[in-house]
């Protein structure tokens, strides 16, 4: 496979947090500095190799030219996240710029994401969350008046399978067709359509939290939506249902429960 440039290690460390970039420039300058002349000096004929190693060790400092780029693109994520009120502008977004705001959005849930997309051959998989034990694998889809077919809800699941992740996430800006629902419905496999996205947002917009406060919140092992009650299912097509609050009427501000399907469904439950 044909090396890419993204694939560069400098690039890598840009895409990390900018402290990534320190350890690794410590540890490379402690490898050559001390470990290759501790290594070789009890062997003549490698002792020149160890102590030409330590000259190099100035090499570690190219480790931390990435800490502006990696400090640039969290600033920008960060703005990417809390510039976002409505699906229209998200739908707007270039697909790169989308799987930024989705990877950030839960990166504020407390998960460590990677991004594994970026135009290449991702295998069906545009990110991977880990938190604690578990690992879900993400992928995303900005349209802007598509539905999402069964056939990719199939894919993100093999590739799930594949990677022997514990849970998908199927993100998209627009909807899902009523196929795609019912194929996730008992599978460990999340649909996150545009209206939950955005909530998913307005949750987290300026809520950026210290590492040690954060706490993963857990995806549902089916695109249901639970209670204490059970599963919450639309009264009209019994589709899975999310929790929302009303933009305006005079209910405005109080939850409900509204299905899945909106607006091709406008069923509804009260909280």
């Amino acid at each position: 496979m044909s090396r890419t440039r993204n694939d560069h290690p400098l690039v890598a460390l840009a895409r990390l947090p900018w402290w990534a970039s320190m350890i690794v420039a410590a540890a490379v300058f402690a490898a050559l500095r001390w470990g290759a002349p501790a290594l070789t000096a009890s062997r003549p004929t490698l002792a020149p190799l160890g102590q030409a190693a330590a000259g190099l060790s100035w090499i570690a400092a190219l480790f931390l030219l990435p800490i502006p780029f990696a400090l640039f693109n969290s600033a920008r994520r960060r703005r990417l996240v809390d510039g976002q009120a409505n699906i229209d502008r998200i739908r707007a977004l270039p697909w790169q710029d989308f799987e930024q705001l989705v990877g950030e959005a839960y990166r504020r849930q407390g998960y460590k994401v990677t991004e594994r997309g970026g135009g290449g051959p991702d295998g069906g998989i545009d990110l991977e969350l880990r938190a604690k034990d578990k690992t879900l694998v993400v992928q995303c889809k900005r349209w802007k008046a598509r539905t999402v077919g069964v056939e990719l809800v199939r894919e993100l699941y093999g590739a799930m399978t594949g990677e022997e992740a514990h849970g998908a996430i199927f993100v998209s800006s627009g909807s899902y067709t009523p196929d795609a629902i019912d194929f996730a419905r008992e599978k460990p496999i999340k649909l996150v359509d545009g209206p939950e996205l955005v909530e998913m947002l307005q949750a987290v917009q300026g809520h950026q939290l210290p590492n040690a406060a954060r706490r993963p919140v857990q995806p549902a092992a089916s695109p249901m939506v639970t209670t204490a009650a059970g599963a919450m299912t639309c009264p009209r097509c019994s589709s899975p249902m999310v929790r929302r609050v009303a933009k305006a009427g005079a209910g405005a501000g109080s939850e409900f429960w509204g299905c899945t399907r909106f607006p091709a469904c406008r069923g509804t439950r009260p909280v």
